[in-house]
């Protein structure tokens, strides 16, 4: 791995975080503007939690079901909702970097963040296996990063 593209990468991704938590302050205080009730017809009123907390926007929607995984692990409901869709991995890690972050939100974001910068190395790898040049592969890196769903990659998902 070039040691240049290493730290660019880890730069774009601070800088990356820097935005994405701009714009998730943004979303929580959301100018004094009235809950909406787009999604009062989900059975699950959990998701509804009106607490737009950081720790709660990170782990909003499939966020929970991961939580839940680390905290108490797998179990079946015939009669509702069970979590034993997701895959174990992603549980397994949150819960043992929450030993030292003491918090499944930042655990969860930790984890993300690895994985984000591991995820842009990788892509400049495939831009260099593509014959790409340097500056290429670090437009690449950034337009991956300022896309409109790289929100996500901040959230308690896989």
């Amino acid at each position: 791995m070039n040691k240049k593209f290493l730290q660019f990468a880890i730069g774009a991704v601070i800088v990356w975080m820097m935005g994405m938590g701009l714009l998730m302050w943004f979303g929580a205080h959301r100018f004094n503007l009235q809950p909406d009730n787009a999604y009062n017809w989900m059975a699950q009123k959990e998701f509804l939690n009106k607490d737009f907390s950081f720790a709660n926007v990170l782990t909003l929607w499939d966020g929970r079901w991961y939580v839940g995984l680390a905290k108490n692990g797998y179990s079946f409901n015939p009669d509702g909702q069970s979590n034993v869709a997701f895959l174990p991995l992603y549980p397994a890690l949150l819960r043992g970097v929450s030993y030292v972050t003491q918090s499944y939100a930042l655990a969860g974001l930790a984890i993300n963040i690895v994985a984000l910068i591991a995820a842009v190395c990788g892509l400049q790898r495939l831009a260099k296996i593509e014959k790409l040049t340097v500056e290429q592969g670090r437009r690449a890196a950034v337009f991956f990063l300022v896309y409109p769903t790289a929100v996500f990659f901040m959230a308690v998902y896989t």
